[in-house]
């Protein structure tokens, strides 16, 4: 049932996102496309401004359409892509992407989005706050007030050396924040280094939440299904190297990251590396699934999971659809999630809604953890040395009372918190910001 305000249609909101529907890429593509689908199921019509990648670097699009959403959605739903000129720059959530182009095309088109008329806004990470915040300046009459929610603050795990250095990107931080008439974020940490960078700098200052990561739609609809279903859609790298006649059995110990230093990937052919005979002796299968964003460092896991399994791991390079991870997932033992600083964390809540507990960083550094609790994953000390940490996953795996127990507990966490919840939440948030 559509969320109706005096049982008149709402007026419009506009979401501002680098990456959305063209060619998505990250994370960040499709929680920005989960929160629009949550927003449309409550009866907003929206407006999104969105980067389109060149032709050169193009890749398959992932629209918001039937039957997905219903047809009164779909017609709800108005997008605006700034195309993008230049190849480089796509791919990218750093410095490197092609934020100036974006930031200057949405202002190209202010005029034309305010025409729709928008109660309120949302920009999404720095790079939508920072258009947001160019459109502003030209926006004709009062510009709507804005909701920012960011889904990384990019200065966290930085070396003071890095460049551009932490502070290029906490000043396009604070930039977004000052425009912004609330905020979000998806950790606790992150709600803590947001709330540093305001400090003072913006008049009224903002209140910084938590607003935790949600379980996307088409992965909450396949996790209902039987085991037996999803396994036919199993990649057949995964499926020759478990065989046929595994079953249900859980067997797989996944890692589903990107394939580059800050997610940490290294560190799953590290802990293989101490503990592969043992894994290979209980008949666990090591996969590592992952598109590759830094070429030489991907090479360098890749061989080195390869090694410490002595051949057995499989090592998917492909961007994995829904139907190949629910497979996979369902199969799954353990996922390791080992990055030391993850602000969302979507491949954790994923696994935990197919029963695959996941092992991750302690001390509020990943935010699906804010959602799992320490009851529904595995929170270890990642960076503690790796002899201990390829022990403590195999006691996990061990214990399957606690390992079942844990799994149960972020199952009914993931399942319970999908795009329709989260869409009340945000609505109802951008009604009173609006006020």
């Amino acid at each position: 049932m559509a969320y109706q305000d005096s049982a008149h249609r709402l007026p419009a909101l506009l979401v501002i996102t680098y990456e959305f529907t063209y060619s998505p890429f990250s994370g960040n593509g499709v929680l920005a496309r989960s929160l629009v689908k949550g927003l449309l199921a409550c009866g907003c019509r929206l407006v999104v401004i969105c980067a389109k990648p060149a032709d050169a670097c193009a890749g398959r699009d992932h629209p918001v359409a039937m039957p997905e959403v219903t047809a009164e959605q779909e017609a709800s739903l108005l997008v605006i892509p700034v195309q993008l000129i230049e190849a480089r720059g796509w791919r990218r959530l750093d410095a490197s992407a092609a934020h100036k182009e974006f930031a200057e095309g949405a202002v190209a088109i202010a005029a034309q989005v305010a025409a729709e008329q928008p109660l309120a806004t949302i920009a999404i990470d720095w790079t939508g706050g920072g258009a947001w915040a160019a459109m502003r300046e030209v926006w004709p009459g009062t510009a709507p007030a804005c909701l920012y929610i960011n889904f990384r603050v990019y200065s966290s795990g930085l070396s003071a050396t890095a460049e551009p250095p932490p502070r290029w990107y906490d000043d396009k931080e604070r930039n977004a924040l000052c425009v912004a008439r609330r905020v979000l974020a998806l950790s606790k940490r992150d709600q803590a280094s947001l709330r540093a960078l305001l400090d003072g700098s913006a008049s009224p200052t903002p209140a910084v939440d938590v607003f935790l990561p949600c379980l996307r739609g088409d992965m909450q609809a396949l996790a209902l299904r039987p085991v037996g279903e999803l396994r036919t859609y199993l990649p057949p790298e995964v499926l020759a190297s478990i065989g046929p006649t595994s079953g249900s059995r859980r067997c797989l110990l996944t890692c589903v990251v990107r394939l580059s230093a800050e997610k940490n990937p290294m560190r799953f052919a590290e802990i293989l590396e101490t503990i592969g005979e043992q894994l290979e002796q209980r008949g666990i299968v090591p996969v590592l699934c992952g598109a590759a964003s830094e070429q030489e460092y991907a090479m360098e896991v890749q061989q080195r999971v390869r090694t410490a399994s002595h051949g057995r791991a499989v090592v998917l390079k492909h961007h994995l659809g829904p139907y190949e991870l629910a497979a996979i997932f369902s199969l799954t033992a353990i996922n390791l999630h080992p990055c030391l600083y993850d602000a969302y964390g979507m491949s954790i809540v994923e696994a935990a809604a197919f029963g695959a507990p996941s092992m991750v960083n302690r001390g509020d550094t990943v935010g699906a953890c804010a959602l799992l609790g320490n009851l529904g994953c595995f929170e270890s000390d990642l960076e503690a040395p790796v002899k201990e940490l390829g022990s403590a996953l195999l006691a996990c795996l061990e214990d399957q009372q606690r390992l079942q127990d844990v799994a149960r507990v972020g199952q009914e966490r993931a399942l319970g918190w999908g795009e329709e919840a989260a869409g009340r939440m945000l609505f109802d948030t951008m009604r009173e910001i609006s006020h």
